[in-house]
């Protein structure tokens, strides 16, 4: 008679695992969220300073800069910037999964 309890057994473990589950989750999104936001701030100042710099450009030179792609290139390059300073801070806040 054992049959009958399987599903109570299995509700209880799938319902702790996915307890742990969820709140390592939520805490990872809670952490890179500050991380990003930080990240944001001292990313929008070598904007402003990629901005100002190309400002004084002559109009020739700048058309060659658009047709290049700069702007990818750095949008590009930031993004894996924040993404690895991302994963490293939730890296270093997870070590492994545990289940208890």
């Amino acid at each position: 008679m054992p049959l009958p309890l399987l599903p109570v057994l299995a509700a209880g473990v799938i319902g702790r695992t996915l307890i742990s589950v969820v709140g390592r989750v939520l805490f990872a999104l809670g952490f890179g969220f500050v991380v990003m936001q930080g990240v944001q701030i001292g990313f929008q100042g070598v904007i402003d300073l990629i901005a100002t710099h190309f400002s004084g450009l002559p109009s020739d030179f700048a058309g060659l800069i658009g047709l290049a792609g700069f702007d990818v290139f750095a949008s590009l390059v930031l993004s894996a910037y924040s993404a690895s300073i991302f994963l490293k801070g939730v890296g270093g806040t997870i070590k492994r999964m545990r289940f208890k």
